[in-house]
């Protein structure tokens, strides 16, 4: 029996496809934290040596730093972080929320995202089984939860996440996976006008960054999806921004394309018969 057959059996099988998902969502959940971690640091440098170049002052000289380099460290005392307390989850568990060198408190935001990462990967393997839905499904939930961690701490989806994401979805969509090139396209033009015309109606901020964010999510759904999206996004951004942030004092500080990009996930998840409804 050809070996790509065997695996193909072996992972149409829950028991064991599902944990497989949930450690590789727990490792890529882990790469989320550094993203979030680490990507504001990289456009900031980015930006200022461009206008250090626009300006005509001489470049900083400033060490490597990029996804790779240096290594994981506390940010406190710059102690390299060990391998087997990089474990996600794990790691965070055995050393009780602490640095190993300094005790200074790791914030319990990093495992909780591998724990989402991990979870959220599960609903995917479940809900679509082994194949190219589950596979593309898996991207945009990881893209998906990395662009709104980013959000949450910036104020603005990240261009630098959402771009490749747009892109991605579109060359998901050659092949027809959850809708068709063309409901695509329509999709992320659909999705990026009226997001700046909204913006730019009510006088609003930050109408660029958003409007991409829509666009990417066009581009995953098809433009037939778009208005589900906002009519399921709104009440929940109206309920706990305006309703829930009022009563207990919650800053409502959160961006509505934080809900509506979950609002386009769930969809993606719903039922086949009643996506196929509005794709096809």
């Amino acid at each position: 029996m050809d070996e790509l057959v065997v695996w193909d059996i072996w992972l149409d099988k829950p028991a064991i496809l599902l944990p497989l998902v949930f450690v590789v969502g727990l490792m890529i959940g882990s790469f989320l934290n550094l993203l979030a971690y680490r990507l504001p640091i990289m456009t900031r440098r980015d930006e200022r040596a461009d206008c250090l170049n626009f300006l005509g002052l001489p470049a900083e000289s400033n060490p490597p730093f990029d996804l790779a380099f240096p290594g994981s460290h506390c940010p406190s005392c710059k102690t390299p972080i060990k391998p087997w307390h990089n474990v996600p989850v794990l790691g965070w568990l055995v050393l009780r929320g602490r640095c190993a060198a300094c005790g200074v408190g790791i914030s319990a935001r990093y495992p909780l995202v591998e724990l989402a990462c991990g979870a959220l990967s599960v609903l995917v393997g479940w809900r679509f089984g082994v194949g190219g839905q589950m596979a593309a499904a898996l991207c945009l939930t990881w893209g998906l939860l990395g662009l709104s961690v980013l959000t949450w701490d910036s104020g603005e989806p990240s261009l630098d996440v959402t771009l490749p994401l747009l892109w991605l979805g579109l060359l998901w969509h050659c092949g027809g996976v959850f809708a068709s090139a063309e409901a695509g396209i329509l999709g992320a033009l659909l999705g990026f006008l009226t997001a700046w015309l909204f913006y730019r109606g009510l006088g609003l901020a930050n109408a660029y960054a958003d409007s991409w964010a829509c666009a990417m999510l066009g581009a995953w759904l098809g433009w037939r999806l778009l208005p589900w999206v906002a009519l399921f996004a709104l009440p929940v951004y109206v309920g706990l921004e305006w309703g829930v942030s009022r009563r207990f004092a919650w800053p409502a500080r959160r961006r509505f394309v934080l809900y509506a990009i979950w609002a386009g996930w769930a969809l993606l998840l719903a039922p086949t018969g009643w996506l196929n409804h509005f794709v096809d």
